[in-house]
């Protein structure tokens, strides 16, 4: 059925096939797969156990569960310079919605939804991330990232 809806839509329009073709793509995912790749994205964001980490090797202990290479080593070193600073932090990240937009075996692009709350004053701002993963043998792990915030 799919196949005739693409092919209609070629007719048409090469902006719907793409779209159309993505929209395929993900119900031709491995559930596990997809299943594990939006875990990490969220978990990533929602996880702040690094907060109250006591050395730079338990944050990199923390962010190894969703991320890897030199992404994870600049991150490590970010995080525990904020993490000794005294500092009030009153925010809270959370996923709205995370999309798988590639996939092959070992690698994924997923485009995220975040909200960042002041949780002082209710503010709230909206922003958009794009992170690109790869499969390891422990799990999938974020190799890049790039957000974008109104």
């Amino acid at each position: 059925m799919k196949l005739y809806v693409i092919s209609i839509i070629l007719v048409f329009s090469t902006q719907c096939i793409y779209l159309t073709k993505l929209d395929a793509a993900e119900d031709l995912l491995d559930t596990s797969d997809s299943i594990l790749i939006k875990e990490t994205v969220n978990n990533a964001v929602n996880d702040n156990r690094w907060f109250n980490a006591s050395s730079q090797e338990e944050v990199k202990s923390i962010l190894d569960d969703y991320y890897t290479g030199p992404l994870l080593d600049v991150l490590t070193a970010d995080t525990w310079k904020f993490v000794q600073q005294c500092t009030d932090w009153p925010y809270q990240v959370s996923v709205e919605e995370v999309k798988i937009t590639y996939l092959t075996n070992d690698s994924a692009v997923v485009n995220a939804s975040l909200k960042d709350k002041d949780l002082y004053t209710g503010n709230e701002i909206h922003g958009l991330a794009v992170y690109n993963l790869i499969k390891t043998e422990n799990n999938w792990r974020i190799i890049s990232d790039k957000y974008k915030w109104e």
